[in-house]
This record gives C-alpha cells, sequence and structure tokens, in this order.
C-alpha cells in the first residue's frame, strides 16, 4: 500500500472513529435542534454553512498535499513534519465533515418540514449564484472554474440528497405512504431540477454579456481529457483533476461513514451469518463499480485526448490564453 493511500485510510479511521465515538453528534438530535429554529436563523446558518464549505475545500487540497508532500519525504528527514502535517489534517478533516453534517441536517429539515417556508429558503440560495456571477465580467478561465464548481456543487447535492433518503428510512422511521413519498419525491424534485436550472440560466447570462461562443464548454472538456490522459500513467490518475475542479472527496466520504455506522448499522440485523456476509459482498460491489468507473472515465479522456490532437495541443492552445478560446 502506497503512503498516500495508508495515510488516507488513517484520516478516515481516526475522524470517522472519533465522530461515532462523539454522543453530542446525533443525527436526530441536530434535526431537532435545527428545526427548531427561526427562519431568519435558518437563512443564517444556511449562508454560513456555505462559506465554511468552500473555505475548507479552498484550505483543505493544500493541507492534504502537505501531508502527502512530508510522508514521501518522511525518509530524508526528521517524521516532527509529517505527524504536525497530520495533526492539522486531522483537525481540517473534522472540521469540515461536521460542516458537511449541519448541511445535511439543514436540507433534511427543509425536505421534512410541513410548510415550504425552509424548501423555498434554500431554492432560492440557489439564485443568489445569478447575482453574484451572470451581470460581472467573466473570462473563460474564470468560467471554467465556474464551470468545475458547478459539476462539484451538482456530485455533492447528490450525495446529500442520498444521506437524507438514508435518514428518511432509517432513523425517522415514519409510516410510508403513498401521499408521504409523494410529497417527499417531489420535495427531492423540485431541489434538483431547481439546481439545474439555476445553473442553466446563469451560463446562459455569462455567455451572452461576456461574447462567449457555447464550444467554449468543449474545450473545458478537452481540458479536463487532456488532463486525465495526461496522469493515466500515474499512481493517482484522477488526482491531478480532482484538485483542479477543487473536488476533496475525504469529507464526504467520512460523512458517509459516521451516517450509515450511527444510523443505518444498528438497525439492521446481523445476528445470523448472512448478516455480516452481505455487507461484505456490498463493499465489493462498490469496489467493483468504483474500478469499473475509473477504468470508463479513464478511457473516455484518452480518447477523447487522441480526438483532438492529445494533451500537448490542448496544454499549448489553452496557454495562449484567451484569444484563443
Amino acid at each position: 500500500m502506497q503512503s498516500r493511500d495508508a495515510l488516507r485510510v488513517l484520516l478516515i479511521t481516526l475522524v470517522s472513529g472519533s465522530l461515532l465515538m462523539v454522543p453530542g453528534i446525533k443525527m436526530s438530535q441536530a434535526y431537532h435542534n435545527v428545526r427548531n429554529q427561526s427562519v431568519m436563523k435558518l437563512y443564517v446558518v444556511f449562508s454560513v454553512l456555505e462559506i465554511f464549505d468552500k473555505l475548507c475545500t479552498s484550505f483543505g487540497q493544500d493541507i492534504l498535499e502537505s501531508l502527502f508532500a512530508s510522508a514521501t519525504s518522511v525518509r530524508s528527514g526528521s517524521g516532527y513534519a509529517m505527524w504536525l502535517d497530520l495533526l492539522v489534517a486531522y483537525c481540517y478533516l473534522t472540521a469540515h465533515t461536521l460542516v458537511l453534517f449541519y448541511q445535511v441536517v439543514a436540507l433534511s429539515v427543509a425536505i421534512n418540514s410541513n410548510s415550504n417556508v425552509l424548501l423555498t429558503l434554500l431554492i432560492s440560495n440557489n439564485f443568489t449564484e445569478l447575482k453574484t456571477s451572470v451581470f460581472k465580467r467573466c473570462d473563460p478561465v474564470n468560467l471554467f472554474r465556474i464551470a468545475c464548481s458547478d459539476s462539484v456543487e451538482r456530485f455533492t447535492i447528490c450525495m446529500y440528497l442520498f444521506i437524507v433518503v438514508v435518514q428518511f428510512v432509517f432513523v425517522q422511521k415514519e409510516e410510508l405512504n403513498t401521499s408521504r413519498l409523494q410529497e417527499f419525491a417531489t420535495s427531492l424534485a423540485m431541489i434538483c431540477g431547481c439546481e439545474l436550472l439555476v445553473d442553466w440560466i446563469k451560463h446562459a447570462f455569462v455567455t451572452k454579456f461576456n461574447q462567449l461562443r457555447p464550444d467554449v464548454y468543449a474545450k473545458f472538456m478537452c481540458i479536463l481529457s487532456a488532463d486525465t490522459a495526461a496522469g493515466a500513467a500515474s499512481q493517482e490518475p484522477l488526482a491531478a483533476v480532482s484538485a483542479q475542479m477543487g473536488f476533496v472527496p475525504l469529507p464526504l466520504f467520512c460523512l458517509v461513514v459516521r451516517v450509515v455506522g450511527n444510523d443505518v448499522f444498528p438497525m439492521l440485523e446481523l445476528q445470523h451469518w448472512s448478516g455480516p456476509l452481505l455487507l461484505i459482498l456490498l463493499w465489493l460491489v462498490f469496489c467493483a463499480l468504483k474500478l469499473l468507473l475509473s477504468m470508463r472515465v479513464l478511457g473516455f479522456a484518452v480518447l477523447d485526448a487522441e480526438i483532438h490532437g492529445g494533451s500537448a495541443a490542448l496544454q499549448r492552445k489553452r496557454a495562449r490564453g484567451k484569444k484563443n478560446w
């Protein structure tokens, strides 16, 4: 096992174990604490959590890269720097996981609320993106960052909704009648549809007011494919693309482990030998799915890079700057 993988496993174990052992961090307790707040307080909570999430993501990439770099050079020097970086990475990962945890709790409160005030509040936060992005000058480089940020945000929202569904089934234990399921599905569809609609309007206005051609998004895809193809021979072919897109997967993974371990695992009937066997098979299925998805992404990236002239041509195209977009 490589040093990077060993450090990731160590961090996930430490953070997930710490969050599982702390008795005060429970989904049900946090759910009722957030639900009892007023609407204005919840609006502030949503805004603060979103800001902290972006700050943690920005600092988290540098913190983890510093840890991996110190672990690589630990043989040639003292291990003091590595242990210090490990402590900083542990504190960061714990704080970021807690931020994501309360974002999931706030989203669950909005979906399960009897009134549509909280759900409307969540949807209105998406429209603030229009105010911050639409009427500002935006070159292709900034548009590339916005597109990457939107892609990461959509994936994060999908993970949030998955955790909300898990919490709805295993924690709330409500009677699953037809009307309740329809209301729950409508709320999920409203959030997803609103996210797609706001992103579509935002990018339409940005390209319109900055006189950018729509084929600029195809060039964005070429750049990501070229970077992925360039790292295909390395030990971590998708690490450079994840860093470029601003995606840090460790906090999300720790959040999923915490929710499953604290809310789902105690509800399962594991007295029979088939219970642990089923969990092992499920874990193997997810590992195989991840491997197949990674192979599919790498194959698509290499093929796309070959079609558009390889990574070297794309790097020259990107280096020429705005005039060639």
